[in-house]
C-alpha cells in the first residue's frame, strides 16, 4: 500500500513539472514581435488590475497582477499609469435591474482600441530587446 502512495506521489510530482514546463512559458514564439507579446500581457495586467477595482477583495487574494508582471519587460511605473487608465477609459455600464456589471466593463476595456493606443504610449518604458 504504501509503495502505491510513493508511486502516486512520484506520478503527482512528474506532472505538475510537466505542466509547470507548458503553462509558466508566456513569452514563446508564437509569431508576435517582442513588443507585441509585452502589449499582449500589459493587456492582461490591465484586466487585473480592473478587476481588482471592481471587486477589492480580489487584490488581496489573488496574484493574477504579479503572474503577469513578472512575464513584461517594462519599468514598474507602468503600474501607476495602468491605475490612473482605468478610470478614465473604463465604460459605466448598469444593467437593466441596477445591477452594476463590472465585469463587462472590464472586458469591454480589455478589448478596446483606446487601451492598445494607451499601451503603445506605454514603449517608452519598456526594456530594450
Amino acid at each position: 500500500m504504501e509503495s502505491i502512495i510513493n508511486l502516486l506521489k512520484i506520478s503527482l510530482v512528474a506532472l505538475s513539472i510537466v505542466l509547470s514546463f507548458a503553462c509558466t512559458d508566456i513569452k514563446t514564439d508564437t509569431g508576435k514581435t517582442y513588443t507585441e507579446k509585452n502589449h499582449e500581457i500589459l493587456k492582461e495586467i490591465v484586466l487585473c488590475h480592473c478587476l481588482y477595482s471592481v471587486d477589492s477583495s480580489l487584490k488581496t487574494h489573488e496574484g493574477s497582477s504579479g503572474f503577469f508582471f513578472n512575464r513584461i519587460n517594462y519599468d514598474p511605473q507602468v503600474f501607476y499609469i495602468i491605475d490612473s487608465i482605468i478610470p478614465l477609459y473604463k465604460p459605466k455600464y448598469v444593467g437593466l435591474t441596477g445591477n452594476k456589471l463590472g465585469l463587462a466593463e472590464c472586458i469591454s476595456l480589455y478589448k478596446s482600441d483606446t487601451l492598445m493606443k494607451e499601451i503603445r504610449k506605454m514603449d517608452r518604458f519598456m526594456a530594450k530587446e
